[in-house]
């Protein structure tokens, strides 16, 4: 039976004025006014801890390996190692899940520093209200329970402020001893530089994904950065899932851009991986609308960095451009556009101009599958002047 949970980002517990809750109701013949089955709160609540508050910082999965969902809540604002460091709470769930509820598990960083902000990637909202938290809950380590994977790129590292890091908190039993746990593992970017914000992405769209790019059947993290040190110097790190994903794990291979300040994947909508090559291997797609062309600056284009075995213990993935994808913006999932049995891709040009006085019409790029390295454009999709200038087709 279903259950329905709700979060209350600026409860007050106690004293603690906006440090948050979570309300459960059991599912039921649910009539009338139905006060909570159960009241979920940190165990050491402090103000404006806002538990839960941002975007995708609720979720639910087994992540303590009994096979039954459990809570994950993250409070990038939380009081746990340093003011502000940021930490998640899970609860396990379970039968007797009434009253008031401690979590199972903390997942902290011992060694954070002060406004670290676990989990937090800014949008551009109202604080605390429309904000985002990257955090996913997938079995990365390859034992077949899922994992804790999240950001801080905020986090301080040594003497380098707001640097940034990811971390991994591994699934299973130790999430229901109600310990505050270390991350499993740390990772860290080839080079660590102080105001990086490694994991932070240029609007919206979470920074990690996770996918299996060298083929072996577990998945990887993968963390897109849009600093590094050098203005917008974009890039793709992978660390391998499996059982080495513990203490400061290398990087595997890195997808980067040829051309620093080309916005190589800021924003959603530009990153997708998908099988492209009909190879059944996941490859990566990032489009770069601010890539430069002879004689063409800013023009846009599109990177395709191919997955496979070849990307472990080797160079970094395959790189190449798809051209012609002028002032790329939005990539489409993989889909067979012409019915020949292989996946097609659609890149929306909504600043691409058909001619004099018809700037910025805007157009959709098809590229017939499968793709290959340096694939040119099958067909551009028009409407013509019918839209006028300024249209951007695709926005």
């Amino acid at each position: 039976m279903t259950d329905v949970i709700a979060g209350a980002s600026v409860a007050s517990i106690g004293s603690a004025s906006y440090a948050g809750a979570i309300c459960v109701w059991a599912g039921g013949n649910l009539t009338g006014v139905v006060s909570e089955t159960a009241l979920l709160r940190r165990t050491a609540p402090t103000y404006g801890d806002h538990l839960g508050s941002c975007n995708h910082g609720l979720q639910i999965a087994d992540v303590t390996g009994d096979g039954a969902p459990d809570l994950v809540v993250i409070s990038s604002d939380a009081d746990a190692a340093a003011t502000g460091s940021g930490e998640i709470d899970v609860w396990a769930a379970g039968a007797g899940f009434t009253g008031t509820r401690f979590p199972s598990a903390a997942l902290a960083v011992s060694s954070a520093a002060n406004f670290d902000l676990l989990g937090y990637e800014p949008d551009y909202g109202i604080f605390p209200v429309n904000r985002s938290c990257s955090m996913l809950l997938m079995d990365v380590t390859g034992d077949g329970v899922n994992d804790v994977i999240a950001v801080a790129p905020y986090a301080d590292q040594g003497s380098f402020p707001d640097a940034g890091a990811g971390y991994v908190w591994a699934g299973g039993a130790a999430l229901t001893t109600g310990a505050t746990l270390a991350p499993t593992a740390t990772l860290l970017p080839p080079s660590t530089n102080a105001y990086s914000n490694f994991g932070f992405r240029d609007g919206f769209g979470s920074a990690i994904h996770l996918t299996d790019f060298d083929d072996d059947g577990i998945l990887d993290v993968a963390v897109h950065s849009n600093y590094l040190g050098l203005p917008h110097a974009e890039q793709v790190d992978f660390w391998f899932g499996g059982p080495g994903l513990v203490g400061t794990p290398a990087v595997g291979t890195i997808a980067a851009s040829v051309q620093p300040g080309d916005k190589m994947g800021p924003v959603g909508g530009y990153l997708l991986f998908a099988d492209v090559n009909d190879d059944l291997v996941s490859d990566l797609v990032i489009s770069a609308p601010w890539h430069s062309l002879p004689g063409e600056p800013n023009v846009g284009n599109v990177y395709l960095f191919l997955g496979g075995p070849a990307t472990r213990g080797g160079p970094p993935a395959a790189r190449a451009l798809l051209r012609a994808a002028t002032q790329s913006n939005r990539l489409s999932l993989p889909r067979d556009v012409d019915g020949d049995g292989t996946d097609d891709l659609l890149v929306a040009m909504p600043r691409y101009s058909t001619g004099p006085g018809a700037n910025d019409v805007g157009a959709v790029a098809w590229f017939r599958g499968p793709l290959a390295l340096n694939h040119d454009a099958t067909q551009l999709l028009t409407a013509g002047a019918v839209l006028g200038r300024y249209a951007n087709l695709g926005d």
